[in-house]
């Protein structure tokens, strides 16, 4: 039972503070619904790129295996560093066209607008400090606009016209709206204007990077999922439709540029090869002819076989040579701009090629970098620093791949003059014959080589196919990501119950004011007579707490006739006077004689009750100013008198303090069954102890969430300083659901009236009262 007490005791603040909590959540609801009128709502749009792999992809087939001439590694990550690389962007803005962006602002708000049919703007820029300068628009009519904006810290205002060309130092505008799509009443009659922002090339880039996400599905799964986010949801599915075509097109662009490049590299050594060839071709003819040649011996042939062998081997190496050779000159007569370099490089070594693309990207970088800083900048001297690593190695590697050339060159030599010894005993026609059909072997098949790869390189150089593809393109979202409008709503009225629950019980444990019996009984052992709920909420209730307190008085023999009952309080507002009027009404009606005194001479409240007020009352009768007779005054209720403070209450110590008070008091024991007193507040004035001591019964009043338990100690203090007898304890103004002891228990404590039940039950009553008086008749 205790434990159940104790959870019903600990249930009750929160009971309590239930419509404190619901009001926290309906504000927290309404508070994060206001906030979705200030928050800028961010849409997202999501295209897919699958890409090929060499090994398993379309690539490998044997029809296209050829035409990607210069395949990359298939790494997502690098791919992806690609696309976010402030080159390719640059590439993907210049498509946008995303030079101008337009706003609409508001008294809290501004949104971009990105309806192009609404407005055009057509702008020449002198001065690059107007780039992502805000020039405000303010519409006065129609045809007029008036110009806002800052420069060098000062503000600029001029008037404009629609249509017409608007400017000043360093831009030119001409501002043309369409009436039809833009009511511009609208801004005209509210504080509402346009703005609108010339986006520089490096703030565009730098834009679409920060929005931009871009990942891979899967580890092992080429596939690409490119994300952009912005408040304009036509702006989202630009970007990322514009980004997956345009890495289409740069990979078409750059497979048939590279193919192109080594056509042309193509084409001049198969002059010169072609012009050896037909010299050696004419050169065997003639000498076949001059001397009746027709076939050779078999160990000629088998000889001649692995000299030709050796000879292409030759070939190569002079190719790889030239190739060097070319690439030497270049990495030395150009020194600024590795950009346009030849794409033969890719003959040589692949060392070459990875140094070659890494001498462009540090000169690539270097071009943005000059953009933003001066040439002596550390991030421009640290480039410059790389270029000359990077272009010392490729010498030293130009270098040591030429010594390498050399030493197998003069290996093959060797071993071509010690297979022309073994034809040194040949007659010297087949000899001679042999030579010449070597070179003529030789030459064709560097020919036929070259020409293989010519067809292979203009293939790839007239296909546009591209082995990457676009799985999804994005569509115009129509509902934004954020703010999360389910989410925000659960989580404020979630942290508004939460927080507002702990304010409760916070001010529940902080506060020390009495709020119940228990916290009477746990700070203070004097017997607590009763308790009372609120007369304004509950009227039966609080007349029920009254009779049992009149009843407990009498079944423990505390009252008898000719006492004195004196109800007090600690401090002012406990509802002393109210109790006392109450109490006296009650034992009035069951049959006690009782005056109703009223003591509290500092603040007195009885004569508010009377009408017409007496000339005299208690006081003038403590000081010998009048008789009882004058001062005892009766109303509707029969066993009830009442006794005003009297006209002597400037002075209340000296009523008090009178040495007849006693006497007086006694008298009127004598007059009446049962004086009931009402004091002023003990912890303000002596007034009320000295009325108590002489008083045979004691009610200290205390007020439930009113009292604290400071004012509380003012009750023991008294018993024990004064010797005060009999004192009781009443707790006044309890809650709902409390016995008339004051403990807490359910909601059917009661009898509750049903007024409408009540009538109908009357009703059937007073129908079957008549039909048996009419039977009895």
């Amino acid at each position: 039972m205790d434990s159940l007490k104790d959870i019903k005791s600990l249930l009750m603040p929160l009971i309590k503070g239930i419509p404190f909590i619901l009001i926290c959540a309906v504000i927290a609801f309404f508070i994060a619904k206001k906030t979705f009128n200030y928050l800028t709502p961010q849409y997202e749009s999501t295209s897919k790129i699958k890409l090929d792999d060499s090994s398993t992809g379309v690539r490998n087939t044997i029809l296209y295996k050829d035409f990607d001439l210069m395949p990359t590694i298939n790494k997502i990550k690098t791919e992806v560093e690609i696309i976010k690389s402030r080159e390719f962007l640059k590439l993907v803005s210049k498509k946008l066209g995303w030079d101008v962006s337009f706003f609409r602002v508001g008294k809290l708000k501004k949104t971009e607008i990105k309806e192009e049919d609404f407005y055009n703007l057509k702008y020449n820029l002198s001065d690059e400090s107007h780039f992502q300068r805000p020039f405000n628009v303010y519409p006065t009519s129609n045809k007029k606009y008036k110009l806002k904006y800052s420069a060098k810290g000062k503000d600029f205002e001029q008037i404009c016209q629609f249509g017409s060309l608007c400017k000043n130092d360093g831009f030119e505008f001409l501002l043309e709206l369409n009436p039809n799509k833009l009511d511009l009443n609208q801004f005209i009659q509210s504080e509402d204007h346009f703005s609108f922002v010339i986006n520089s090339e490096y703030n565009n880039t730098s834009k679409i990077s920060n929005q931009l996400d871009i990942k891979a599905l899967d580890k092992d799964i080429p596939i690409l999922r490119i994300s952009y986010k912005d408040p304009v949801a036509k702006k989202t599915t630009q970007v990322v439709n514009t980004i997956a075509e345009t890495y289409i097109e740069d990979y078409v662009r750059f497979k048939s540029e590279t193919a192109r490049k080594t056509v042309e590299f193509i084409d001049e050594r198969l002059k010169e090869i072609g012009s050896k060839l037909k010299k050696s071709e004419a050169t065997l003819e003639n000498y076949k002819l001059n001397n009746n040649i027709v076939n050779l011996k078999q160990e000629t042939e088998t000889g001649l076989k692995k000299l030709a062998e050796l000879q292409v081997q030759q070939a190569n190496l002079e190719m790889n040579e030239a190739a060097l050779d070319q690439l030497d000159k270049y990495i030395n007569e150009s020194n600024d701009d590795f950009l346009d370099l030849a794409p033969q490089v890719g003959f040589g070594d692949l060392l070459f090629t990875e140094m070659v693309k890494k001498l462009k990207g540090f000169q690539t970088e270097k071009k943005e970098l000059l953009k933003r800083y001066q040439p002596s900048h550390e991030n421009i001297v640290t480039i410059d620093q790389n270029i000359k690593e990077t272009v010392d190695y490729i010498k030293s590697s130009i270098k040591n791949a030429k010594n390498d050339i050399s030493t197998k060159k003069a290996s093959i030599l060797a071993s071509v003059k010690n297979e022309e010894r073994k034809f040194e005993t040949l007659p010297s026609v087949e000899k001679e014959i042999v030579v010449l059909q070597r070179d003529f072997q030789q030459n064709q098949r560097t020919y036929n080589y070259l020409t293989e790869k010519k067809s292979e390189a203009s293939i790839a150089a007239a296909s546009e196919i591209s082995f990457h593809r676009i799985l999804q393109l994005a569509t115009v979202p129509k509902v934004p990501v954020s703010p999360n409008k389910t989410l925000i709503y659960f989580v404020a009225v979630f942290l508004s119950l939460v927080f507002s629950t702990i304010l409760v019980y916070l001010i529940h444990f902080l506060n020390n004011k009495l709020k119940n019996r228990e916290d009477i009984e746990k700070q203070t052992e004097l017997p607590i007579i009763g308790t009372l709920s609120n007369k304004k909420r509950n009227k039966e209730n609080f007349q029920d707490g009254i009779n049992a307190i009149a009843n407990k008085l009498t079944l423990k023999d505390n009252l008898s006739e000719h006492q004195a009952l004196c109800i007090s309080s600690a401090i002012r507002k406990e509802g002393k006077s109210f109790i006392a009027i109450n109490l006296a009404k009650t034992l009035s009606l069951m049959g006690w004689k009782t005056a109703l005194i009223d003591f509290n001479l500092r603040n007195p409240e009885l004569h508010k009750y009377i009408n017409p007020q007496p000339a005299f009352g208690i006081s003038d009768f403590v000081l010998d100013a009048c008789i009882i007779d004058e001062i005892a005054i009766s109303r509707k209720h029969p066993n009830l008198t009442i006794i005003t403070a009297g006209i002597y209450t400037e002075n209340p110590g000296i009523v008090i303090g009178n040495r007849n008070l006693e006497a007086k008091l006694k008298d009127l024991k004598n007059r009446f069954e049962l004086l009931i007193i009402d004091t002023p507040a003990t912890a303000s004035v002596m007034d009320g102890i000295k009325i108590m001591s002489l008083c045979e019964l004691n009610i200290y009043t205390t007020r439930a969430n009113y009292t604290t338990s400071e004012n509380l100690l003012n009750a023991d203090l008294i018993k024990e300083q004064y010797a005060i007898k009999n004192l009781h304890l009443l707790l006044n103004k309890v809650g709902k659901n409390t016995t008339y002891e004051g403990y807490f228990q359910n909601s059917k404590l009661s009898y509750s009236k049903n007024k409408i039940g009540d009538k109908i039950k009357r009703f059937f009553e007073s129908i079957s009262i008549k039909k048996r008086s009419k039977k009895a008749a």
